[in-house]
């Protein structure tokens, strides 16, 4: 485990994930991440082209599709 302090005080740890800018707890399962990530990327970005949303959609979810820690994500990845 890594600690981190900010001058003499050592940080809290926490179960959540800073990847891309976005706070991605590590107990969501992976469609509930996948919305997540997808709701934010809709929020922040001014086109809803599909040419737009897309390739920033596909990258964050190959990334994803790496370690499927349930049962049910696993089958739904191989759909």
């Amino acid at each position: 485990m890594i600690l981190f302090y900010a001058g003499a005080t050592q940080l809290e740890s926490s179960s959540a994930e800073k990847d891309l800018g976005v706070l991605v707890d590590t107990k969501l399962n992976m469609t509930k991440k996948a919305n997540g990530v997808l709701g934010c990327i809709s929020q922040s970005i001014a086109s809803r082209l599909r040419e737009v949303i897309l390739p920033l959609y596909s990258v964050l979810e190959s990334v994803e599709e790496l370690g499927p820690k349930s049962i049910y994500d696993q089958d739904q990845a191989q759909v």
